[in-house]
């Protein structure tokens, strides 16, 4: 499960709110700074980030894996690769 999201100020003169919207880390402007800098500019190191996230930083910050198992990645994914098949290849790779 994805949990990213942007916090905007939208109104006009008359009023306004804060709106908290979903975001993706897969798109470009997400790591954009202000200053222009974009510290993961191309899409291979913006999936390496997701999966870096999903399965060792908050595992080792929260006991836990943010891949609930749905299937979702494997069914969505344009080229069929999916999540879960990817992982077990890396798993495999430091393996060895």
């Amino acid at each position: 499960m994805c949990h990213c999201f942007d916090i905007v100020d939208e109104g006009n003169p008359r009023g306004g709110e804060r709106a908290r919207n979903w975001d993706a880390c897969q798109f470009a402007l997400f790591t954009l700074h202000s200053s222009g800098h974009n510290p993961r500019p191309a899409q291979g190191a913006r999936q390496r980030q997701r999966i870096y996230h999903k399965f060792f930083m908050y595992p080792e910050k929260f006991g836990e894996t943010l891949c609930t198992g749905c299937g979702n990645c494997a069914r969505n994914c344009p080229v069929g690769l999916g999540v879960l098949p990817l992982v077990s290849e890396i798993c495999h790779a430091e393996s060895v």
